[in-house]
């Protein structure tokens, strides 16, 4: 049995695009870049979490692709896989090497700036075009943190704390009063 929590979840299957198999992939959190390198992922249906190969994906706007998978070859096949979830083990095996393809799974990490303190919890990661930034929520404060590598001096996952050093200003918009 798989047990989700060690996967990385890549977007929902929203419908099926064409009549040769492809599926509609959304998600507003996510590079296809990185997907186009993959060779599988997996599928949950039925509770169980399937692998299908990848045999192509091409990039429909901002949030959504439509990816082929081996063995999936008509709009009726397709059909039956329209909102199940697509996971993939790929950005976890990355952890550490590359923060923008680990970014989405930090979501509910507390974040810890070195001089200001706790800034909050990462409620989601905004994949924005040469901007990805994470959004930080303490009490009815917002921030905005870019996700950039220079500021993270360590991510304790199992904590899940991430602790920051961020440029002197970034961080006026939060303060306490």
């Amino acid at each position: 049995m798989f047990n989700k929590e060690d996967y990385f979840l890549l977007g929902t299957l929203s419908k099926t695009h064409g009549v040769a198999g492809e599926l509609l992939l959304k998600s507003g959190n996510l590079d296809y870049q990185d997907i186009n390198k993959m060779e599988s992922v997996f599928i949950e249906f039925d509770g169980i979490l399937i692998p299908f190969f990848i045999e192509h994906i091409n990039p429909k706007g901002a949030i959504a692709a439509a990816i082929k998978f081996e063995g999936i070859d008509s709009e009726d096949q397709a059909s039956e896989f329209i909102n199940c979830n697509v996971y993939s083990t790929d950005f976890l095996e990355n952890e550490g090497e590359d923060l923008l393809a680990m970014a989405i799974s930090l979501k509910g990490f507390q974040v810890i700036d070195q001089k200001l303190g706790n800034l909050g919890i990462i409620t989601e990661f905004l994949n924005v075009a040469n901007n990805p930034l994470f959004r930080i929520l303490k009490s009815k404060r917002e921030i905005l943190l870019p996700v950039n590598e220079e500021f993270v001096l360590d991510i304790d996952e199992d904590r899940k704390i991430i602790t920051v050093q961020t440029p002197e200003g970034l961080i006026d918009l939060y303060s306490e009063k």
